[in-house]
């Protein structure tokens, strides 16, 4: 309590109230010089040293001396076996840190190449899951919307194997730990021969699987569960706070696993969906092109006809025409091209569309395009060709030459 060395000549003659407890032990032992020596780190005593002898020989300054030199190395040795201890105790807090780190990454790596299965994740989580949490089994479950399914877990006996083949699936209304963690949507961590709530089938199962300790997480998403992950051991020792961070982080990752599967599958799904649209439209394409072509085959043929025979006509090559049959032929040779002129615009729009057609830049005259669809509709019989003739016909003295592209087929 003085934290001082203290040096007693003759502890029997001492009395009773100065070292009641000093005294008790001479009557007991007999012995008479005392000497001891506090160990102290930092102003705080960590202990003592204490020497006697049976006889009354005080002890040297020298070996006073030597006592207290003992005990600051005593303290020495002390503080290194304490320095020592958290050392290994923070090296074994790095290498299983390191260790879970290493665990998730290589999650990560399968779940990078598990893009349209992921039961290669589960497997993995299942094996890093129990070789980390020092557990003696590990499994990992899916729950549908009606029934909780045993995914992946590790072997057992064929004992056991059988006993988990006749639980799974299970029921939400079902007793176990991994119902009861996903439909509370909350972290189980029970002993199962010391959980109140435990039935006598769940003690039952967890005896013949020879499981007491389990650490059960959910897998949520979107704040719904949808799975779960599970260990067990033989013995009651509880899982760490880090176990528990550990199947969190499992957790998280099989949960990114299952959508990065369910993204990629609707995405393939909507990719056929597309090509088969694209294919569809390309038919649709091909049948217009078609049709156009074989369009323009069948109305060319007749109306070249009707072009050349009024032509023949006009040009009296059977005889005189009077003025009203040859103003009548004119307008059919004249409404002929004009047809024509428009197929021809048509079968150039198909081809545009299949890139068979190239454009290049002519000059025309403007005053003299005015005059066409006028010289198709002559005496007022075209109300609309007659009104764009007015307008072009003032915006061609405007105007005069211009020039536009022209087209050219391939």
């Amino acid at each position: 309590m003085e934290r001082k060395t203290i040096h007693i000549h003759d502890l029997a003659a001492e009395s009773d109230d100065e070292f009641p407890i000093a005294k008790e032990f001479q009557r007991r032992f007999g012995h008479r010089t005392v000497l001891t020596t506090p160990l102290m780190r930092k102003g705080m005593p960590l202990g003592a040293i204490w020497i006697r002898r049976a006889e009354v020989r005080p002890f040297t300054d020298k070996q006073i001396k030597l006592l207290e030199t003992f005990a600051d190395q005593a303290v020495i040795a002390l503080d290194n076996v304490r320095l020592f201890s958290e050392l290994q105790a923070r090296n074994q807090e790095l290498t299983v840190a390191l260790a879970q780190q290493t665990a998730t990454s290589e999650v990560l790596a399968v779940i990078s190449g598990a893009q349209t299965d992921v039961q290669p994740v589960f497997e993995a989580i299942v094996q890093n899951a129990r070789r980390l949490c020092d557990a003696s089994y590990s499994s990992v479950y899916r729950f549908d919307g009606q029934l909780v399914h045993l995914i992946a877990h590790n072997h057992q006996t064929p004992e056991a194997a059988e006993v988990i083949r006749r639980a799974w699936p299970m029921p939400l209304t079902g007793d176990s730990f991994v119902v009861r963690a996903i439909r509370e949507n909350t972290v189980i961590h029970a002993d199962s021969q010391d959980d109140q709530a435990a039935s006598a089938a769940l003690i039952a199962r967890a005896k013949a699987l020879a499981h007491r300790r389990a650490l059960v997480v959910p897998m949520v998403r979107e704040g719904q569960p949808i799975g779960a992950i599970r260990v067990s051991r033989g013995e009651a020792t509880p899982f760490t706070e880090q176990h528990i961070a550990l199947l969190k982080t499992f957790a998280d990752q099989a949960v990114i696993a299952i959508e990065n599967v369910r993204l990629f599958t609707e995405l393939q799904a909507r990719n056929l969906e597309i090509e088969d649209k694209s294919r569809q439209l390309e038919a649709a394409s091909r049948h217009k092109s078609e049709f156009l072509a074989n369009m323009s085959h069948e109305l060319r043929t007749p109306l070249n006809a009707i072009i050349g025979f009024s032509e023949v006509l006009t040009e009296r090559m059977f005889g005189e025409l009077n003025e009203k049959q040859d103003e009548y032929l004119k307008d059919i040779y004249a409404s002929g091209q004009h047809l024509l002129s428009l197929i021809n615009d048509i079968l150039d729009l198909s081809k545009i569309e299949a890139g068979r057609m190239e454009l290049e830049l002519a000059d025309f005259h403007l005053p003299r395009l005015s005059r066409t669809p006028w010289s198709s509709c002559e005496n007022g019989r075209c109300a609309a060709a007659s009104r764009w003739s007015r307008r072009s016909t003032r915006a061609s003295a405007r105007y005069g030459a211009t020039s536009a592209r022209s087209s050219r087929s391939y």
